[in-house]
């Protein structure tokens, strides 16, 4: 019986910064991001080129559309761009209100922020 040391090697995505399986980042020309984040990132673009109507969830809790169409009934479904993590990620409401809260640098002074009173918020 062979006995484990317990470790597991692991490397910090570049994009959303936690720690990954070797196995769980892209090779190629995007080196240094988790398949989680390239495939947020690449949902976001078929969305924006009109090659698919809505995105497939929110980037951030992960919760699918369908998910997200079930918890607001007869109401259209939002979702919001972010350039988070350094990728364009599509998050849903309350992930989107959170991001903008921790994100006061971007948001805070500008007149979408004064709009929804960022500015100080914590």
């Amino acid at each position: 019986m062979a006995a484990s040391s317990g470790f597991i090697i692991t490397q910090k995505c570049r994009f959303c910064s936690k720690p990954r399986h070797a196995h769980e980042f892209v090779h190629g020309p995007v080196a240094g991001i988790c398949w989680h984040c390239f495939t947020n990132w690449q949902d976001a673009f078929e969305v924006l080129a009109g090659r698919r109507h809505a995105p497939k969830g929110c980037a951030d809790c992960r919760k699918t559309w369908e998910q997200l169409k079930h918890e607001t009934p007869g109401a259209d479904v939002k979702m919001y761009l972010h350039p988070k993590d350094g990728i364009a990620q599509f998050l849903c409401k309350t992930c989107s209100d959170g991001y903008e809260k921790k994100r006061l640098d971007l948001y805070g002074s500008t007149p979408y922020g004064e709009a929804k009173k960022l500015k100080g918020a914590k």
